[in-house]
């Protein structure tokens, strides 16, 4: 997970988050909490809860990057909690450790 979160935080100049998101959390980290949503695109409602991240990274100086890496923590946490509930559902029904490091893999 760790590997993977670097790999993918390394930077975004290769993703959608330069078109679609960067505006958005830029005028967050500015104070404009109006401008915040009038930029967000329509899947918005997953910026209003990763917000909170990008408002405490750049009130502490953070650049656009370090903003980019913090409102992407929720999402790497949630995907590893749903990997940890799916491993454990698959055991629980006697699935094979083999199945399980492939759901694990696949989750992460």
């Amino acid at each position: 997970m760790a590997a993977m979160a670097w790999a993918g935080l390394y930077g975004f100049a290769w993703n959608d988050y330069d078109a679609e998101a960067s505006a958005a959390f830029g005028a967050l980290s500015r104070g404009d909490l109006l401008g915040f949503f009038a930029l967000a695109p329509s899947y918005g409602g997953s910026f209003v809860l990763r917000a909170p991240f990008a408002g405490v990274t750049a009130a502490l100086g953070g650049g656009e990057l370090a903003v980019y890496r913090a409102v992407s923590v929720p999402c790497l946490l949630a995907g590893a909690m749903l990997g940890v509930v799916l491993v454990r559902r698959i055991a629980d029904h006697g699935g094979s450790r083999g199945v399980r490091a492939l759901v694990a893999r696949s989750a992460w």
